[in-house]
């Protein structure tokens, strides 16, 4: 994939790209690489958020069912 192409492709969300290593300048091979690096690591950073956000909607869910039905117990 191309460096341009790779590019709008992080930026829109996608993380699983790859740009080929086939240019034979070291400085430009560094470039792929890092690259390539960093959207793995935004991968997995967006990974581990969506897992976060939806560990604290559980816990907020339960606390929200607790309060609930504290209260109607305590009805008077």
């Amino acid at each position: 994939m191309a460096g341009y192409k790779a590019s709008r492709q992080v930026s829109e969300g996608n993380y699983d790209v790859h740009i080929s290593n086939i240019l034979k300048e070291k400085e430009i091979a560094e470039l792929t690489q890092t690259f390539t690096d960093m959207a793995g690591k935004l991968k997995k950073l967006q990974h581990m958020r969506t897992e976060l956000l939806a560990g604290v909607r559980s816990v907020n869910i339960r606390w929200q069912i607790q309060v609930w039905d504290f209260l109607k117990k305590n009805r008077k």
